[in-house]
């Protein structure tokens, strides 16, 4: 479900100041059995990270792969290993942004919680 929304897409623009993008591979399958046991793969010989997302709501379909939420965290976790070797504030600003990324995501997992609809796709009742 949410790797869906970048279906079609060829590239994705950097950050850095530069006109470079970053191509996408369709991987057509060919990751999937690095991902029978873990949802995060890590490969230092090659410097690489994969991640299998979650399909489907936890509470329909098991627990199958990773949240956005630990996508967000790998990234503030590497940050925070570069800015303790070589600080500077837009690191630290990074990280602060990141930090209230992961609040906000837990603070709409506290509210779904609380309208017993965590896990489902089911969204929050409106209010009358």
């Amino acid at each position: 479900m949410a790797l869906e929304t970048l279906k079609g897409r060829k590239d994705i623009g950097s950050c850095d100041g530069t006109n470079q993008r970053f191509t996408i591979e369709e991987a057509d399958g060919k990751l999937g059995t690095i991902f029978d046991h873990d949802w995060i793969v890590i490969d230092h010989k090659t410097n690489a990270i994969a991640f299998k997302i979650q399909n489907g709501p936890i509470k329909e379909t098991g627990i199958n792969g990773c949240q956005v939420d630990n996508l967000i965290e790998t990234a503030r976790l590497i940050l925070v290993g570069l800015n303790d070797k070589m600080p500077t504030r837009e690191n630290s600003l990074a990280i602060t942004a990141l930090e209230e990324a992961e609040l906000w995501l837990e603070r709409r997992r506290q509210n779904r919680v609380r309208a017993q609809v965590e896990g489902t796709s089911n969204p929050i009742p409106r209010k009358i």
